[in-house]
């Protein structure tokens, strides 16, 4: 059955937000107050899920999507409407995540720089021939010859990778492809899905000298085949050097800029960095004459951690490798004035908001890239209160984003 409907609103995943039979409709690739008619292709008790079948009336933000596997990869999912637009369609969604505290205060947005061509890691997917990127809840690979939010010469490794993957016959012998880049070098992780040997020379040749290949069994130890076996670069003062699985933040200009918020907001010298990472973050503050407690689980990350430390001399950082619910506790001190908290999507567990709220610490600066879990975690830290939250978009085009959150103990006279 087709129904015409107008659109009133936006679902976290940027999706079009309507009423069918009086049951919230989800419909995505619409623009607020847009008419369209749709038919429903999921019922549930609660909610439905509609396709557009076609616009009745257009949106004056609305655009023509310049990458021609839109609706189809399940990445971007917001090309249909301008720039602009979309920050505030994000603003929008964050906002609506805030009312369940009673946020009341402004957000401000810092914009990507680019829109385009700002990633600088990309995770290409293989499967029945086809080399690209998942659609949206499915593990059917989309066939695509470059991304237009990945960095030119990310682009230019994936022609190549695609060439060689195509005449070497080894669509169906990987799992899956990691490309990064800095600074006009690149390297190439091929996830196997099990132990062949691969000739890797002539993907090297097209490749050229600026470039690296690793290769592993599905999600084991990268193991170096050729080429470069890092990328070197200066990165927020510090001379940093990235391995294949090393974690950094996708965009870099708009991680720049959180970074540096980050740094600004930091009150006392003592600093607790939690789900600190590699480390790139613990090393700015440290450079900032700051001293720094970082823990971090993941063991690689630790280490690059530490070569880090060790290459820029940064006596005033001490790593801690470990579950940060274990080891917040015994680093937790009456002269902590601050924690940077940088969890995964899932936040933070309860034990770490328990000793938070059991502290002395003053101010808490959370990062997080899911709003439903940074608002929940706030409503945990009871101690505290929201002064300030500020939206980076890490991730124009998809309905991702990067929140800073401020919070600050009640009652506090912290300056």
């Amino acid at each position: 059955m087709k129904y015409n409907c107008k659109i009133e609103d936006y679902g976290y995943n940027c999706e079009g937000v309507t009423k069918i039979n009086g049951k919230v409709c989800f419909i995505p690739y619409v623009l607020e107050g847009e008419l369209c008619a749709c038919h429903v292709i999921k019922d549930t008790h609660s909610f439905l899920r509609a396709e557009v079948e076609e616009l009745l009336s257009l949106s004056k933000e609305r655009v023509i999507p310049l990458c021609p596997y839109y609706k189809k990869c399940g990445g971007c999912v917001l090309q249909h409407t301008n720039y602009q637009n979309q920050l505030k369609i994000k603003e929008k969604i964050l906002l609506s995540h805030l009312r369940k505290i009673d946020y009341s205060g402004k957000i401000e947005v810092f914009a990507s720089p680019k829109s385009f061509k700002y990633r600088n890691k990309i995770k290409l997917f293989c499967k029945n021939g086809n080399i690209g990127l998942k659609k949206e809840n499915s593990n059917e690979v989309v066939d695509i010859e470059r991304c237009l939010i990945c960095e030119d010469e990310i682009n230019t490794v994936i022609c190549k990778v695609r060439t060689f993957v195509s005449s070497m016959n080894l669509c169906e012998d990987i799992e899956n492809i990691i490309v990064r880049h800095e600074e006009g070098k690149a390297l190439v992780w091929f996830k196997l899905k099990r132990n062949i040997d691969v000739n890797f020379q002539g993907l090297q040749i097209m490749l050229g000298s600026n470039c690296g290949i690793f290769t592993s069994i599905k999600d084991g130890r990268p193991k170096h085949e050729l080429g470069l076996d890092k990328l070197v670069k200066k990165d927020y003062a510090l001379n940093c050097e990235y391995r294949v699985n090393s974690f950094k933040q996708i965009n870099n200009e708009v991680a720049e800029k959180l970074y540096q918020e980050v740094i600004l907001n930091i009150k006392g010298t003592d600093v607790i960095n939690a789900y600190s990472g590699a480390g790139l973050l613990s090393g700015a503050i440290v450079k900032n004459k700051k001293t720094c407690y970082a823990i971090e689980l993941g063991l690689s990350e630790h280490q690059d951690a530490e070569d880090m430390k060790l290459r820029n001399n940064l006596n005033k950082l001490f790593n801690f490798h470990g579950d940060c619910k274990e080891l917040l506790p015994q680093i937790v001190s009456e002269y902590t004035q601050t924690i940077v908290l940088d969890p995964p999507r899932i936040g933070c567990d309860k034990k770490v908001i328990e000793v938070i709220n059991s502290s002395k610490v003053k101010r808490v600066i959370y990062i997080s890239c899911n709003p439903a879990t940074l608002v929940r975690d706030i409503q945990r830290m009871d101690k505290y209160e929201l002064k300030k939250i500020k939206l980076f978009d890490m991730f124009p085009e998809t309905s991702s984003m990067e929140c800073l959150a401020v919070l600050e103990e009640k009652n506090s006279n912290l300056k």
